[in-house]
């Protein structure tokens, strides 16, 4: 099988960051599970410097997921008043 590699190269950390940081895991968790990044689009936009980079995105998900989904009940028109 041809392996194919994407024309486009890897993107940069930021100046002083680097993937070892929590506060690029946390980030690259909370962009996953907010739907504003897939998890093969993470791995085509940044190098991980990994043998296994899918296992290691997934070990921070597990890691630095939320235990609390947060979601509030909707209330109907007739209860926002305050008494």
């Amino acid at each position: 099988m041809k392996e194919v590699k994407s024309e486009r190269a890897k993107e940069l950390f930021p100046k002083g960051e680097s993937q070892h940081e929590r506060s690029f895991r946390r980030w690259l968790v909370r962009e996953i599970e907010a739907g504003r990044l897939t998890l093969g689009g993470a791995l085509e936009r940044f190098d991980f410097g990994s043998t296994n980079p899918e296992s290691l995105v997934r070990s921070w998900l597990y890691r630095y997921s939320s235990p609390v989904l947060l979601t509030l009940p909707v209330l109907p028109r007739g209860k926002w008043s305050l008494q």
